[in-house]
């Protein structure tokens, strides 16, 4: 794979400030896409490796109390930071990435409320008013539905020479990851009103899985942005930033 070098003594000129910009969106999204794929996988394993906690939790907002407390609140800030630094490629990438970004540190300074007493996983025991969870909950939608739409509407704007059929496998990529999250929250939304739908999903980890599978897309789909964004400017070819 070719990599974009920036020598540091070469003065700024136009070539140079477009390697700049090709080699911090670059990293920006690949950044990103690490972090999304790694939340979901990260915090069962730190959990069964320093604790007695062996056991999948309901959801991956429940990791908040045990051991990977802090863990779970730094990648989430790490996400945040990384959407909110983020340009964007045009003003309205750069104005939801930035709002998803702030949804991102809802879910984590906003915990979820649930029954932490009965959980042996248990590490860290707080009452919250409900309001707070609330937060959390419509954060959390908020951010996979604007990162769904990111995906679908944004990345799947292809700009870069390539045959038909290459063109419309991106597309249908970027799409495919953008409604992979919008339906993993489909399936979620109607816990907030069915007691019994809720209990389903939470008993049987579907809304640990939904959740997951939604980040995957998510963490997938920026990785994807990133290496393809190296690819198509390895020519030299001076990216375009539209407002």
């Amino acid at each position: 794979m070719a990599t974009i070098k920036v020598d540091s003594t070469e003065p700024v000129t136009s070539n140079r400030q477009a390697k700049l910009i090709v080699v911090s969106f670059r990293l920006m999204r690949l950044i990103v896409g690490v972090l999304g794929l790694s939340i979901g996988i990260l915090l069962p394993i730190i959990a069964a490796l320093f604790s007695n906690c062996s056991l999948l939790q309901e959801s991956i907002s429940h990791y908040y109390y045990t051991v990977t407390g802090d863990v779970f609140v730094g990648l989430l800030c790490a996400v945040a930071f990384f959407l909110i630094l983020y340009p964007g490629e045009g003003r309205w990438e750069d104005l939801w990435t930035n709002i998803a970004g702030i949804c991102a540190l809802g879910v984590a300074f906003f915990p979820t409320g649930y029954d932490q007493q009965n959980n042996a996983c248990t590490k860290y025991s707080f009452e919250y008013a409900q309001w707070v969870s609330t937060i959390h909950l419509l954060s959390a939608g908020a951010f996979f539905i604007i990162l769904g739409g990111v995906a679908f509407f944004q990345f799947s704007k292809i700009t870069a020479p390539m045959t038909v059929i290459e063109r419309k496998n991106r597309q249908w990529f970027y799409k495919g990851c953008g409604i992979v999250m919008w339906l993993c929250i489909a399936v979620l939304i109607p816990m907030t009103f069915l007691e019994s739908y809720s209990y389903f999903l939470s008993v049987n980890k579907i809304v640990f899985f939904a959740e997951v599978i939604a980040l995957v897309a998510f963490g997938w789909c920026w990785l994807k942005k990133g290496t393809e964004l190296q690819s198509e400017n390895s020519d030299g070819a001076t990216p375009q930033i539209t407002n």
